[in-house]
């Protein structure tokens, strides 16, 4: 928890949800994220990741293409992926997706491809140096033209860090943060994490999200809240 809290909770250990999404929109469907690479339950020893001595408790149905089966899906029904961020517990998963186009903040390849010296150990290429087509972003970029779904910059965590607004229309907007707010605390209380690219940018990135929630009353999901994760809805039972 100290790494997710700026150094509170010194030595309280806890095991945190890897979180990816399926959007369905009647001009295709987009993944958001793509959680772990198939290696890491089928060759640990020989992805990086595990070797430099990360612990995955990932099982094979935890990978993308198996929860897609659970709902009848395969990886080639969906159209569009975006990548929250590079680091592999996010893009581990793209090698399944090698026919989608893959839309990613510029900054973030540049970051992944020629990372800072203090940041080499946070990107693995498997997860991105693949043959598939990258639309590079520089800015917010509305996904499908109609406002529905909107990927926002929210920097700070990595260089090119972007979160996804969702206009539900029954449930209103969600927005999907992945580790640009790691934990719902770290809006409430602007907590930086020890894992940063930039804390004065992930703050601001914290006050965005913020803003959200105040303006409209939008339910923003963190990257790795295990006491959130509980309480929302997950495939298969969402299609129940």
């Amino acid at each position: 928890m100290s790494f997710l809290t700026a150094g509170r909770n010194i030595g309280t250990e806890v095991e945190i949800p890897l979180g990816y999404f399926l959007i369905e929109h009647p001009q295709g469907r987009l993944m958001f994220d793509t959680g772990a690479n198939p290696k890491v339950v089928r060759d640990p020893e020989n992805y990086p990741s595990t070797a430099a001595g990360a612990t995955y408790r990932v099982r094979e149905e935890d990978l993308a293409p198996n929860r897609l089966a659970e709902i009848g899906l395969r990886p080639e029904d969906v159209d569009l992926v975006a990548n929250s961020h590079l680091h592999d517990d996010h893009a581990g998963g793209n090698i399944c997706f090698s026919h989608a186009t893959f839309l990613v903040q510029f900054a973030e390849l540049q970051a992944a491809y020629w990372p800072q010296v203090y940041e080499r150990e946070n990107y693995v290429r498997e997860a991105f140096d693949l043959p598939v087509h990258f639309e590079e972003l520089d800015g917010d970029y509305d996904v499908f033209g109609d406002g529905t779904v909107t990927l926002i910059q929210t920097p700070g965590h990595s260089a090119g860090s972007q979160s996804l607004v969702v206009k539900l229309p029954e449930t209103g907007t969600v927005v999907l943060a992945a580790d640009s707010a790691y934990l719902t605390a770290s809006l409430d209380e602007l907590l930086v994490s020890t894992w940063v690219w930039d804390p004065r940018l992930q703050v601001r990135s914290f006050k965005v999200l913020r803003d959200y929630r105040r303006r409209e009353n939008a339910l923003v999901i963190p990257g790795h809240d295990r006491e959130f994760w509980k309480t929302v809805r997950k495939a298969p039972d969402y299609y129940a």
